[in-house]
Formats: structure tokens, C-alpha cells, sequence
């Protein structure tokens, strides 16, 4: 009995799931996003969003939309904004992150023409730099 509870044990230790990414505890998810690619995320209320650019010079468009579908980087404490042109671009494509957030954007009833959205990092940004939001 005693060796069948170790095998439990051994189950749930947490794993590497990707390797050279840190561990993190619970409530704390981290997500990749390919250079000219795009994601789609669900965040609620208190919710604390961070973006990083790991190598420099990568200009990030955040765009933040309500439970309506209306854009609003304010929802994130991110001021007003301006038209989302990069993101409209990549997702005028047939990538793999296009059609992915497309499908994304489709399901909560997004439709992405004339959205705003909040634009950080320069084209001349230091590796590293930081930008933090929380949904409000």
C-alpha cells in the first residue's frame, strides 16, 4: 500500500513542460507569442497581464475588448489608444495565429475592423522591457 501511494505522489509532481521556461505557481500562466503573431486571452477583473519583450525591438500592439465586444484598451488600464494596423494586418494573413485568433475573436462575437489598441514598445526597445496591466 505503502509503494502505491509513492506512484500517487510521483504522478503529481509538477513537470517540465517546456524547457528553459521557469516554474510558476498557481493562478500564474505564461504565454509565447511568435514575433508578427498574435494571441487571444480571457482575463476577469484583478486579473494582472505583463508583457515582456525578451529580445528588444518588438513593437506590441494590446488591444482589450468588453463583455459586448467593444474595444477599449481602458479595460486594461492602458489609456486610449490607436488604430490596431499591425494586428488588423496579421490577421488579414493565413497564419497559424491568425486563424487562430480569428476563431477566437469570431466566438465572442469581435468583429476587428476600426479597433483600437494600445501600442508598446519602440522599434528601438531594450531587450526586456516591461509593460503591466490590470483588467478592470
Amino acid at each position: 500500500m505503502v509503494e502505491s501511494v509513492r506512484v500517487l505522489e510521483e504522478c503529481w509532481r509538477p513537470r517540465l513542460l517546456q524547457p528553459g521556461l521557469p516554474l510558476f505557481g498557481p493562478g500564474v500562466e505564461r504565454y509565447q507569442v511568435r514575433g508578427g503573431g498574435a494571441t487571444v486571452l480571457v482575463l476577469s477583473a484583478g486579473d494582472a497581464l505583463e508583457v515582456i519583450d525578451p529580445q528588444g525591438r518588438q513593437v506590441c500592439e494590446l488591444s482589450a475588448f468588453d463583455d459586448n465586444g467593444r474595444a477599449d484598451p481602458a479595460l486594461l488600464g492602458a489609456g486610449a489608444g490607436a488604430a490596431a494596423v499591425g494586428t488588423a494586418q496579421i490577421l488579414s494573413g493565413d497564419s497559424e495565429d491568425a486563424r487562430r485568433v480569428a476563431v477566437g475573436l469570431q466566438r465572442r462575437n469581435i468583429d476587428f475592423k476600426n479597433v483600437c489598441a494600445a501600442h508598446l514598445f519602440a522599434p528601438d526597445s531594450a531587450a526586456g522591457e516591461k509593460a503591466r496591466f490590470t483588467a478592470i
